[in-house]
């Protein structure tokens, strides 16, 4: 809207320029030395837009942090271009939850800050119905609706601690690993796995957020996950679905922050299928 505008003004602009100089060109001619400044300015101008516009040179001004972020991922199995089922109808903070611990009651009189850490803890893990929005990018929402798409997130969360100062956990991603029975891995995992109700492969905020770690559709199981590919004009996310040529037994989940570690120590969450169908799951 606001560049539809732009070109409106624009043109309305040099129109109304162009008649008023074929009406009343006598006034002008009462400025015809400033005629090459005008145009010397127009020119500086035009430069410094082309010079500081991000699709022109987004590589030169982009800052160390947005590039530092990028990760290349690595793909296990099968994988899809993009997830796409027949429906009815995703970098990041984990901010702080305030609390206070019972263990740390006795020192709420000292109102002193020692020291800064991040208290990253997993509130465990839970099956839950998923509802798709393909809109502009794959994502999944919880839904009380019973559908075709069941899945198991893993939840997180930075709690606060009184006498702390917890820092937030910026451009948070998760990384998951799968293992069979014997504790071996199967492929080569996932490196950017799906935040529930979120379309990017960072979270974005809140004081907590739930990784989705396997999905049930249609007899199968899948990972939904993100690819992130750098270009001249800056980097963009691409969705990917992981089919699992295997059954897992567990799922080795990491949350790593955006200088690449990690938050926490890795968690395990152990599920049970049965014929394509997740029954349980627990934390282990």
């Amino acid at each position: 809207m606001r560049a539809f505008l732009f070109f409106i003004a624009s043109a309305l602009g040099s129109i109304a320029f162009q008649l008023s100089v074929a009406l009343w060109p006598q006034y002008f001619r009462n400025y015809s030395w400033a005629i090459r400044y005008v145009w010397m300015t127009w020119f500086a101008v035009w430069a410094v837009w082309l010079a500081t516009h991000p699709t022109l040179l987004g590589r030169l001004w982009k800052s160390p942090a947005s590039t530092s972020e990028l990760h290349k991922p690595v793909v296990a199995s099968s994988v899809q271009d993009s997830f796409n089922p027949i429906l009815t109808q995703t970098g990041p903070t984990l901010n702080v939850n305030l609390g206070f611990p019972s263990d740390l009651a006795g020192n709420r009189s000292t109102g002193e800050v020692h020291e800064s850490k991040r208290n990253v803890v997993c509130l465990g893990a839970k099956i839950v119905n998923l509802r798709h929005d393909g809109y502009q990018g794959d994502s999944f929402h919880n839904t009380a609706a019973e559908n075709s798409i069941v899945g198991v997130v893993a939840c997180f969360r930075n709690d606060a601690v009184y006498g702390v100062k917890v820092d937030s956990v910026q451009r948070a991603r998760s990384h998951l690993k799968f293992l069979n029975v014997s504790g071996t891995e199967i492929g080569t995992g996932v490196s950017r796995a799906c935040w529930m109700g979120d379309k990017l492969d960072l979270l974005d905020g809140g004081s907590s957020g739930c990784v989705i770690v396997l999905m049930a559709y249609n007899g199968k199981l899948i990972v939904p996950w993100k690819e992130r590919k750098r270009t001249w004009q800056g980097d963009y996310v691409v969705d990917r679905v992981l089919e699992l040529a295997e059954t897992p037994s567990a799922i080795e989940v990491s949350i790593l922050d955006g200088n690449n570690q990690l938050v926490l120590a890795p968690i395990l969450v152990d599920v049970v299928t049965e014929d394509g169908n997740i029954t349980a799951c627990q934390i282990r």
